[in-house]
């Protein structure tokens, strides 16, 4: 055999391994209905909706075994054909006499591997097709169809759009797909023709990645109970309690070895624990409060510093992470050259109740509004494992609103568990709540974040 027909065959079994081993690892073994789906483009997808009405929902099954029903949903203005995987359920039957549980199959319409078209309740036009394929619901990718008008006989365009929790990473991108192909294709197959255009990169999880942090978590969790809050409090770098607004010592209220801090005091604590094992000792007090931000001669600010520390949280958390990275590189950083401060934007829009609505994802020395943050650390945790966040939270005055200042510290831990589901363990003030209930209590404020590295070797007092 001579080395161009050996290299033509090696580059060819390359290709087909390599698309293997995409299509299956991008398919996560989700359920795939494209060999259904192509029996069920006259009945289903191009038929009126007066005769679909009569249609009851059909129970299809695919060469591997697997369960898909099509069925009819109506809304307001469009109309819906879901082809959805099974999903065994345990339900509990309570009588009189006894209790049994039982299973029940069903087929719920985002369940990873359904496929839902979408079309005009008027004209019966398609409208888009939906593909779920995450372990989260909320993550998918979708393809609209834009007819067109007047005389032209051209085929309509094919739009994609790829949601992460309501946030569009990509919106209205054009692809060289006609819109009767997806009728039929694979997820992996949709991947592949579009793996140069949309952010496939941000589907891949590795599990592994993230042991630094749920053992931070785990920590955390385990001394929460001996946490209480005291105003003012923190511990200093021979790990003495101190007040942190000047660094005189104060009174231990807490009992039974366990700890009192404020939010600050609660964040330095953590990062506290990450330095102990390095440098033997707890971070200095004082260059943690070095200023930040430049504030204008004569603005309104600057007037205001005078007398209060607008800024407190903002300058706490970046000098804690300047500070950590230089004890874990060995050279001295601060806020400026470290490159803690998080300034991604990877969104543009968000989809809301009322539509699509761009929005600024990012404002210098004011951070992230809260109802992105679900979908930023999404993207953090993919796009940087095992990474813990603080944040200073923005805020402003009932009275005088256009008065902002920073005074509360927040500790961030997105991460994905072993099934591949995504979550953020949040931390404030020696409490822990979900990234959904931190979003609901904290609307209409924004976030600064920088980014610190997790670790095994976390060791707090």
């Amino acid at each position: 055999m001579n080395k161009f027909k050996f290299a033509v065959i090696f580059t060819t079994i390359l290709c087909i391994f390599s698309f293997q081993i995409f299509a299956e690892y991008y398919g996560r073994d989700i359920p795939d209905s494209s060999e259904i789906r192509k029996s069920l483009v006259d009945r289903w997808f191009t038929s009126d909706l007066k005769y679909l009405r009569l249609e009851q929902s059909q129970v299809y099954k695919n060469s591997a075994g697997e369960v898909f029903q099509v069925r009819l949903e109506e809304f307001e203005d469009s109309f819906a054909i879901v082809v959805a995987p099974r999903q065994p359920m345990m339900v509990d039957l309570i009588s009189s006499r006894d209790k049994r549980t039982v299973t029940l199959d069903v087929y719920p319409y985002d369940l990873a591997g359904s496929w839902i078209l979408f079309r005009d309740k008027n004209t019966g036009l398609p409208l888009s097709i939906r593909y779920y394929f995450h372990q989260n619901s909320e993550i998918y990718v979708e393809f609209r169809y834009q007819g067109y008008s007047g005389m032209k006989k051209e085929p309509g365009k094919v739009f994609a759009d790829f949601i992460i929790f309501g946030m569009y990473a990509v919106r209205s991108l054009p692809v060289g797909l006609d819109f009767s192909q997806l009728y039929s294709l694979s997820f992996p197959e949709v991947v592949e023709a579009t793996r140069e255009s949309l952010p496939w990169e941000y589907t891949e999880i590795e599990n592994y990645l993230y042991d630094g942090s749920l053992q931070m978590i785990g920590f955390i969790r385990e001394k929460l109970e001996k946490i209480k809050f005291q105003e003012d409090a923190c511990y200093d770098g021979e790990q003495k309690p101190v007040k942190i607004s000047d660094g005189k010592p104060r009174k231990e209220v807490a009992e039974n070895g366990g700890i009192s801090v404020d939010s600050a005091g609660f964040v330095k604590w953590i990062v506290d624990g990450l330095v102990m094992p390095i440098a033997g000792s707890n971070l200095e007090l004082e260059p943690l409060k070095m200023p930040t931000v430049s504030l204008r001669t004569g603005s309104r600010a600057d007037a205001l510093s005078d007398k209060y520390n607008l800024y407190f949280s903002l300058d706490w958390t970046r000098n804690l992470a300047a500070a950590y990275l230089s004890v874990t590189s060995g050279n001295t950083y601060t806020f400026k050259n470290s490159g803690c401060e998080v300034r991604i934007t990877p969104f543009a829009s968000q989809l809301t109740v009322d539509g699509v609505k761009s929005i600024p994802v990012y404002m210098q020395d004011s951070g992230y509004s809260t109802d992105v943050l679900k979908a930023l650390f999404y993207i953090l945790a993919v796009t940087e494992p095992d990474r813990f966040y603080l944040g200073a939270l923005r805020e402003t005055g009932d009275m005088t609103p256009e008065n902002i200042f920073y005074n509360r510290c927040v500790a961030f831990f997105p991460y994905f568990d072993a099934n591949g589901f995504f979550s953020v363990a949040v931390f404030e003030n020696g409490k822990e709540m979900s990234i959904e209930q931190f979003m609901e209590r904290n609307p209409n404020i924004f976030v600064n974040l920088v980014r610190l590295r997790s670790s095994e070797r976390f060791y707090p007092q």
